[in-house]
């Protein structure tokens, strides 16, 4: 889980490629596509992070949240796609997919 955004920032220099899932303890959407992304993950082999933005409020100020769940996908250090709400599997790979190619 990361903690805050200097930990964020230090993550994005050092990992190219990842998955980043922005939500709270109490959101049921959030379980759900916490779940998704873990299985996405073991498939592609692509780490995914957390965040809970109850705690980390300058994550959530950074990236403007008003809404949960928020996936955001990293490719060369940056965002390269990113969705909000519970999506599915097929979903999550079409936007991946993308991420690939390019």
């Amino acid at each position: 889980m990361i903690k805050n955004l200097e930990e964020l920032k230090k993550l994005i220099q050092e990992q190219e490629c990842f998955l980043l899932l922005l939500q709270t303890t109490w959101c049921p959407m959030c379980r759900i596509m916490e779940n998704t992304l873990y299985e996405f993950s073991e498939i592609h082999n692509i780490p995914l992070y957390q965040v809970n933005i109850e705690e980390a409020k300058d994550i959530r100020r950074y990236f403007k949240i008003d809404a949960t769940p928020n996936l955001y996908i990293y490719k060369n250090h940056q965002i390269f796609s990113s969705i909000i709400g519970n999506h599915d599997l097929e979903e999550i790979e079409k936007l991946y997919s993308g991420a690939k190619e390019n």
